[in-house]
């Protein structure tokens, strides 16, 4: 019987550097989920990858094994050896596995208590595990219940209130760079979710020049007109970069946009002017340099820009934390009847052929086919009024205390009493 296995890493125990080593997306993501399954023990395989969080969720034989194998091919892959990358990461199983995916989506593991973004990024998350055949009945059953349980936790709870997201946490900060200054002008470097996200709450604040650039100049154009603001064509990156006072970094590249080679020439055209760059994208789209005059954020580096003590989200986030518990035990009840449900159709089986041969033996040979359909029909009805309750109490008995290991023990104990292969 199959084990819930998660593995990851996040902004709590890893810092950007890692994270940004071991992040997938696009064809990679999909090469990555297909090496796991193809290794023993693992049947089933998803992966939520974002700026925060790199989480892998599998279907397997057995946990230990498997988690020594995916870390082991996960690490090979990113140029890691397996015990850095073990040493950084966490890893849950069955339950704890599922309690932990339900906090996620709720928002209550995230930089930003509550964001919503991470309600698209699962959903993503599913998409690619299905699109890469590696998502099946367990992976698939969970993150949907998850991502009915995080919009649930937005729509019964006030978690998202005063929230805000890693985008808007980077607008802040862009903008305290900028204050005091007349117009300024914030160069925003990819036009995708979070640089849309980060766009439009610059918008909303008013009083600055906001500009969109992307290596994509039509996706550039449309997202620009679509929140009212500035765009210009990749080709003039840098000069955009050099009239710029402050740069919002959110590009969904696999390598940096930005060496230090070209931070150095770009300080160089702008003596006595400081440049703060806010780096959201991971990994990240600036290389980490010291240069005079340049101030240069990570995603890490905005914690303190967060505001995790807003005394209404704490106290949300104790009832949304109720709501995800809730959904973690509806889970497990219906993993625990699932499992339960071999064992217990071997046992009524049994039973009938045994009350049939009774009753053949009873009847013998000279009686009619009607009292003869008569007599199984009566056994049948009182084999399953007999196993009625017992049924529903080793149902109820493995979703309540359900343990993958001792089912498979009952399963298999219980098919070999009944004389079951």
């Amino acid at each position: 019987m199959p084990h819930l296995l998660l593995i990851g890493l996040s902004h709590r125990t890893a810092p950007v550097a890692l994270r940004e080593r071991v992040h997938r997306s696009g064809a990679a993501l999909t090469d990555a989920l297909r090496a796991w399954v193809s290794l023993l023990g693992v049947s089933e395989a998803a992966m939520v990858s974002t700026c925060n969080r790199v989480e892998v969720l599998l279907a397997v034989s057995e946990v230990e094994a498997a988690r020594r194998a995916v870390l082991e091919r996960w690490a090979a892959d990113s140029d890691l050896s397996a015990d850095d990358l073990a040493t950084n990461t966490y890893t849950y199983a069955d339950a704890e596995a599922v309690a932990h995916v339900m906090e996620v989506a709720a928002g209550l593991d995230s930089l930003v208590l509550g964001e919503t973004q991470i309600l698209g990024q699962l959903a993503d998350a599913l998409r690619a595990a299905q699109a890469a055949q590696t998502a099946g009945t367990l992976t698939q059953r969970l993150m949907m219940t998850a991502l009915h349980t995080g919009k649930r936790t937005r729509t019964e709870t006030h978690i998202t209130h005063g929230a805000r997201s890693v985008a808007s946490a980077a607008a802040h900060a862009a903008l305290h760079a900028v204050h005091g200054l007349n117009c300024p002008l914030i160069v925003i470097l990819g036009a995708g979710e979070m640089g849309q996200g980060a766009a439009r709450a610059l918008k909303g604040r008013g009083g600055v020049r906001i500009v969109l650039v992307n290596r994509t100049d039509e996706r550039a154009e449309r997202a620009a007109a679509l929140i009212g603001v500035e765009s210009h064509p990749w080709a003039r990156l840098h000069d955009a970069l050099a009239a710029a006072d402050a740069v919002i970094a959110a590009t969904g590249a696999q390598t940096a946009v930005l060496t230090a080679d070209d931070m150095a020439d770009l300080m160089a055209r702008r003596p006595g002017r400081p440049l703060t760059v806010v780096d959201i994208a991971v990994p990240r789209a600036v290389e980490p340099v010291e240069l005079p005059g340049l101030t240069l954020q990570d995603i890490d580096g905005l914690r303190a820009a967060l505001d995790h003590a807003d005394t209404v989200r704490q106290t949300e986030a104790v009832r949304a934390a109720e709501l995800c518990a809730a959904a973690a035990d509806d889970f497990m009840r219906w993993l625990g009847q699932r499992e339960a449900v071999p064992a217990i159709i071997a046992l009524r089986q049994y039973a009938h052929r045994l009350a049939e041969s009774a009753v053949e033996a009873a009847l013998g040979q000279h009686i009619s086919d009607e009292h003869r359909q008569r007599a199984h029909r009566a056994a049948r009805r009182t084999v399953n009024q007999l196993l009625h309750a017992p049924t529903l109490t080793l149902k109820s008995s493995s979703a309540a205390r359900f343990d993958p290991e001792q089912a498979a023990s009952w399963a298999q104990a219980l098919h070999s009493a009944l004389g079951q292969p």
